[in-house]
C-alpha cells in the first residue's frame, strides 16, 4: 500500500516491510497478537485508534479497519484501511486547551466582580492560576519602580515563617529581579 509506506515516513515498501507488524516498531498501544486474535473471533475491527511510530520515529494518529477475508483457494487473510488523524486529534486537543482556556477566564471575570478590594482581587486570580498550574505555593508581589522594590501583594500555601528578605525584595541582580526584566521563571526552596 503506498498511502501506508508515504504515511510512516518510508521510501519504499521494502523497508516498511522491514520493520515488521509483530514487533514493537509501530508500538500503536496494544499488542498486535491481540489484534489479530480479536480480528479472528470478530471477524472484523471497526474505528481502533492508536498511536503509530513513524520511520523519522516521531507519532502519528491512526484509525484502522480491518476484516477477516477469505480467498477462492480457502486461504485466511485480513484485509483494511488505515487512516491518518493526526491533524484531527491535534485540532481536537486544541479545542480542548482553548474550551479549557475560556473557563479560567470566565473563573478570573467572576471572581472579579465579586471582589471587594484589591487584595480579595488578587487572592482570587492566584487562587484560579495556582490551581490551574497545580501549584501548592504561590505569591504575588507588586514592583515599586520608585523604591526598586517589590512589595507582597497576595499568597496562597505559603506558609507563614516563609518571607524572602531584603536582598530578594529590593531589585538588583538577583533571580526575582531577572523574573521582573527578562520574564524568566524562578523557584525558591524553603530551605
Amino acid at each position: 500500500n503506498p498511502a501506508l509506506v508515504q504515511m510512516l515516513g518510508y521510501d519504499a515498501f521494502a523497508e516498511l516491510a522491514k520493520r515488521g507488524l509483530e514487533g514493537d516498531a509501530f508500538e500503536p498501544g496494544y499488542r498486535r497478537a491481540d489484534f489479530v486474535r480479536r480480528l479472528r473471533q470478530d471477524g472484523q475491527i471497526t474505528g481502533l485508534e492508536a498511536g503509530w511510530k513513524r520511520m523519522d520515529g516521531s507519532l502519528i494518529h491512526v484509525r484502522e479497519n480491518a476484516k477477516l477475508v477469505q480467498g477462492e483457494d480457502g486461504q485466511v487473510f485480513f484485509e483494511g484501511t488505515v487512516e491518518d488523524i493526526t491533524q484531527s486529534k491535534l485540532d481536537e486537543e486544541a479545542r480542548r486547551v482553548h474550551t479549557r482556556q475560556l473557563e479560567i477566564l470566565h473563573d478570573l471575570i467572576s471572581s472579579g466582580n465579586l471582589a471587594d478590594s484589591m487584595t480579595e482581587l488578587l487572592d482570587s486570580i492566584l487562587e484560579i492560576v495556582a490551581r490551574v498550574l497545580d501549584f501548592d505555593q504561590a505569591q504575588v508581589y507588586f514592583h515599586d519602580p520608585v523604591a526598586g522594590r517589590l512589595f507582597p501583594a497576595a499568597s496562597r500555601g505559603v506558609p507563614r515563617k516563609f518571607h524572602l528578605d531584603d536582598r530578594y525584595l529590593a531589585l538588583g541582580d538577583n533571580p526575582i529581579s531577572r523574573v521582573i526584566r527578562q520574564g524568566e521563571a524562578a523557584f525558591f526552596d524553603q530551605k
